[in-house]
Parts: C-alpha cells; sequence; structure tokens
C-alpha cells in the first residue's frame, strides 16, 4: 500500500516543493542574504560569513538538479555543517539575531532533509492485507 497515494499531509506537501528549483534557489537567497547582513553589521565575522555563503553554494548545486540523490543529499549535509559551524561562530561573536536567524534556517533545512526521507521510506512499504 502507497501512503503517499493522496497526496495529504506536510511531509508529501514539502517533497512535492522539493521536486521544484525555485525550492532551494529561495533557501540560496536566504543563506546569501543572511551572510551579506552578517558581513555588514558585525566586526570579525569571517569564519561565519565564509561558513554561511558554503551553504548557500550547496543549495544552489542542488538546485542544478534537485532529483539526483547523491548531489541532493551531499548539499543537504555540507549546508547542515556549514550552518552549525556558522551558527558557532555568530554564537561566539555575540550576533543573538544572525545566530537565531541562522538557526531557524538550519531547522528548516534539517526538517526538509527528514521529510525527503520519511517520503522515501513510507512510499517503499508494502503492507500485504
Amino acid at each position: 500500500m502507497d501512503y503517499n497515494k493522496e497526496n495529504k499531509g506536510i511531509v508529501c506537501f514539502v517533497y512535492k516543493c522539493e521536486q521544484k528549483r525555485s525550492f532551494y534557489l529561495a533557501y540560496f537567497a536566504a543563506f546569501l542574504l543572511l551572510a551579506l547582513c552578517l558581513k555588514f553589521s558585525v566586526q570579525n565575522c569571517e569564519i561565519a560569513f565564509i561558513a554561511t555563503i558554503v551553504s548557500a553554494f550547496s543549495m544552489l548545486l542542488v538546485s542544478l538538479s534537485p532529483r539526483l540523490f547523491l548531489l541532493r543529499l551531499l548539499g543537504f549535509l555540507l549546508a547542515l555543517a556549514s550552518g552549525v559551524v556558522a551558527m558557532h561562530n555568530t554564537n561566539e561573536l555575540g550576533a543573538n539575531l544572525h545566530f537565531y536567524l541562522l538557526a531557524i534556517l538550519c531547522f528548516l533545512l534539517f526538517a526538509s532533509l527528514l521529510f525527503w526521507f520519511v517520503y522515501n521510506a513510507r512510499s517503499s512499504e508494502v503492507n500485504e492485507l
């Protein structure tokens, strides 16, 4: 039985959105905007700035072909890892607003990754009655 046949629920909605390039381009724009705001408002934030730029460009990499499994997984993991590095450095610098914005973006990115895995796991289950 395919649980995703009706396409109801948040998991199916996010999975449908993940199939489009605009989903990843929105992440790219958000990370890039946050990196530019960080660069111009916080002193000595080079590592956080570079990590946020890496997160942005990893989402741009995924937008090249969002249906390739390995490319999407690599982009998600690279964006999450560099996002955590950026959060750590902004927390040390005392930039609370930037830290919370990065935390929200990383949470949404992690939730998107989990929804992708849940959708694929639910689609592959076969229940015989």
